[in-house]
């Protein structure tokens, strides 16, 4: 398998409007831009993707107390979890798309309302026992979720749902997975479906991979065995023997090509966390399908995230900072402006809101005619939130806008509430 040096892959489909602002000059040189506070609805962002999400809580209704008073539940929270589920407006235009990501979020609730009453069920079972026996119970049990729609265009949708499980002991487990779509027929695309090497060559190229970023000499001490056992058309097999089990790969597509996802205890050990491996569009010959990498001349749209005031520059290059304008007071932080870094030159859009997290949601999106955007999301307290737009076409950047949405809801018959994907507060779901 040789080294690319070049790209080529389908069209799509999936595009932004940009909105026009007047600019001026800072005393720093860059192009600021002061931008009235607009409200309007997320229709024309959400591209018929929603995000349908479902707090809930459940108390111990038994009898049981301990004598101590300390080991007694507080408020008598047994489990708590928030779901997070991807559906797709009945309206769209991509018909058969819309009926899976929709089946299968039927199928996804169905599974939650299982894992509640289960988990409150064995909650239930070890609080007693820790009555019985005098000890404390470790809880409450909890399952956090959250969904993010990674990659999107007209060949394929490309999503990771992350999971936060808690069921007594030292630590939760956080475990992510990767889903795949094909656009244009709404089915369930397989890792043999994308890729044109076999496995052993793909196993070859997922361990070269790894060594290149264990952070210890032992981390991957068992690698090549490990990966023996991951299959295109794994057998169903009893995990528990360790010899014949065999796994389906955990792999997903994002900007920078395809990503394969080693959670804790997959492949090494808890202390080490989850692994998350790329191999590149453009690295290598014959493994990634033509017609699933990007070109130059494409639209499509993909999900990142960076940190704010990060001294270092993410996998695009692209450094956020938020302005302070005041302190930190019931969750948020009052903010005067937005500052987007590439390569050293930097824009500035001055507008007030309120950030409430370091981590900042943002999406890269590159039309068919070579310009290239970023939208930055950040949620407010008012039920909104605001859209950062910058146009870095060929690596030059201009502050094109900010503009503030209202987030429109809608409440479901079983409890969940619909959200516009990209603005739905995700985040907020993970942790204890």
């Amino acid at each position: 398998m040789k080294k690319k040096t070049f790209l080529t892959g389908a069209s799509l489909v999936i595009a932004l409007a940009t909105c026009g602002c007047s600019f001026s000059s800072n005393a720093a040189g860059d192009n600021v831009i002061s931008s009235p506070h607009l409200q309007e609805k997320s229709d024309d962002f959400d591209w018929d993707f929603k995000i349908a999400y479902k707090e809930v809580q459940n108390t111990y209704d038994g009898k049981k107390k301990s004598s101590d008073a300390e080991k007694n539940l507080e408020d008598g929270v047994l489990f708590e979890g928030k779901y997070a589920v991807l559906m797709m407006d009945e309206d769209s235009d991509y018909k058969e798309l819309c009926e899976a990501i929709n089946k299968h979020a039927e199928a996804r609730i169905k599974e939650q309302e299982k894992i509640t009453l289960e988990t409150t069920e064995l909650a239930k079972s070890a609080y007693e026992d820790a009555v019985d026996n005098d000890y404390y119970f470790c809880g409450p049990y909890s399952y956090y979720e959250n969904v993010n729609v990674i990659r999107v265009d007209d060949t394929l949708v490309s999503t990771v749902t992350t999971i936060d499980e808690f069921y007594g002991g030292p630590h939760s487990n956080i475990n992510s997975y990767g889903f795949t779509y094909d656009t244009q027929t709404g089915e369930e695309l397989k890792i043999g479906d994308v890729l044109t090497c076999t496995e052993d060559e793909l196993n070859e190229i997922l361990a070269e991979e790894l060594h290149a970023i264990e952070e210890d000499e032992d981390q991957f001490y068992n690698l090549e065995d490990a990966l023996s056992h991951y299959k295109f058309e794994p057998k169903e097999s009893d995990s528990s023997d360790s010899d014949k089990a065999e796994y389906p790969y955990n792999w997903y597509f994002a900007k920078d090509g395809i990503h394969f996802i080693f959670n804790v205890y997959e492949i090494t050990s808890y202390n080490f966390g989850a692994s998350d491996v790329v191999i590149g569009y453009d690295e290598y010959e014959d493994v990634i399908g033509e017609k699933f990498i990007p070109d130059d001349e494409s639209n499509y749209v993909t999900y990142h995230t960076a940190y704010d005031g990060s001294s270092k520059a993410d996998e695009n290059g692209i450094k956020l900072e938020f302005v302070d304008d005041g302190e930190y007071k019931d969750g948020y932080i009052p903010e005067k402006a937005l500052i987007l870094t590439l390569d050293g030159k930097s824009e500035t859009i001055k507008k007030k809101f309120k950030s409430c997290s370091t981590i900042i949601d943002y999406y890269y999106v590159h039309k068919e005619d070579g310009k290239e955007f970023i939208y930055v999301v950040v949620p407010e307290e008012d039920e909104s939130y605001t859209v950062f737009t910058y146009d870095i076409t060929d690596g030059d950047i201009e502050a094109v806008g900010a503009k503030s949405h209202e987030i429109s809801t809608e409440t479901l018959e079983n409890g969940y509430t619909l959200y516009p994907s990209y603005a739905f507060r995700g985040r907020e779901l993970m942790g204890r």
